[in-house]
Formats: structure tokens, C-alpha cells, sequence
């Protein structure tokens, strides 16, 4: 069994994805949404010097007309 890790890099998430899509194996499906989760608040719980606003990925992008 995979072990949650505190951190992950982009790639092991990518990782992740791609030996779920080949297997199908559950495991790699549930660790992935762990990892995501686990990173998306991690970055939106962190905020930088230049900007004073959290960014939630899990948030709809507003899209202004034309």
C-alpha cells in the first residue's frame, strides 16, 4: 500500500495519474485525490509577498465578457 506522504511534487502527482489511468488500481485513484487535496491547501493556505490573496484552485475561474 502507498503511504501518504505530508508533501508532494507535481510529478508524483502526475505519477499518480498516469499509473492510475494504466491499472485502474483504486489505490493510485485514492492516493492522487489525497495528494490533491493535501496540495490545494497547501496552496491556499499559504499566501506570498506579493499577493495579500488566497488562491483556491478549487474555485471556478470568473470569466468576464467581451
Amino acid at each position: 500500500m502507498i503511504k501518504l506522504k505530508r508533501h508532494y511534487t507535481q510529478n508524483e502527482i502526475d505519477h499518480l495519474a498516469i499509473m492510475w489511468n494504466k491499472t485502474r488500481d483504486e489505490r493510485y485513484k485514492e492516493e492522487w485525490y489525497k495528494a490533491v487535496k493535501l496540495k490545494s491547501l497547501v496552496v491556499a493556505g499559504s499566501k506570498t509577498s506579493r499577493d495579500s490573496s488566497i488562491y483556491s484552485p478549487l474555485q471556478a475561474p470568473v470569466v468576464q465578457p467581451f
